[in-house]
């Protein structure tokens, strides 16, 4: 794994803890077990099977937040195809015990950092249009409302599209 950033972070509550932002080496299918494991806490249904995992991890970008030298959130973007200069956010995830301390901004901040000097110009991604904290956060880091996305076909739930220059 690559380091990117790493601050010394002071949580709410005051606890001190050491944070890493790191960027997975392609090919290391070690990390698809804990990709998966951070996706399946961190949503209603899964979305990150093992085997998308794998393609991501050696087709795609995939960013580790690591607290105390535990990974605890994880990223995986991709290139978008019809504007190569774009990016794509897949999945973000952040295990349940470290919500609402702080880390999310933080992990994002450093991802669009990481995404800018990879040459993308842009990203996009969907959030369900139900999920406020989600939205909150995205809106809090720049990102713009683009569309709705079509209802899904079981649950009937709409995504927002949202979307952020990077300069």
């Amino acid at each position: 794994m690559k380091l990117m950033q790493e601050a010394q972070v002071a949580l709410a509550g005051g606890r001190a803890v050491d944070v890493r932002f790191l960027r997975a080496e392609r090919g290391d299918d070690a990390l698809a077990s804990a990709l998966v494991d951070i996706d399946l806490q961190s949503f209603v249904e899964a979305t990150v099977p093992r085997a998308v995992a794998e393609i991501v991890l050696h087709h795609g970008m995939v960013h580790l937040l690591e607290v105390d030298g535990a990974i605890v959130g994880s990223v995986l973007s991709l290139r978008d195809w019809e504007r190569p200069d774009e990016g794509v956010i897949a999945s973000v995830g952040l295990l349940p015990g470290w919500r609402g301390r702080g880390l999310g901004p933080r992990l994002l901040t450093w991802l669009l950092e990481a995404l800018a000097a990879e040459g993308l110009s842009a990203v996009t991604l969907h959030v369900g249009s139900n999920n406020r904290r989600a939205l909150q956060l995205y809106e809090d880091a720049g990102f713009t409302r683009l569309r709705h996305s079509p209802p899904d076909p079981v649950s009937g739930e709409r995504s927002l599209v949202l979307r952020r220059a990077l300069h």
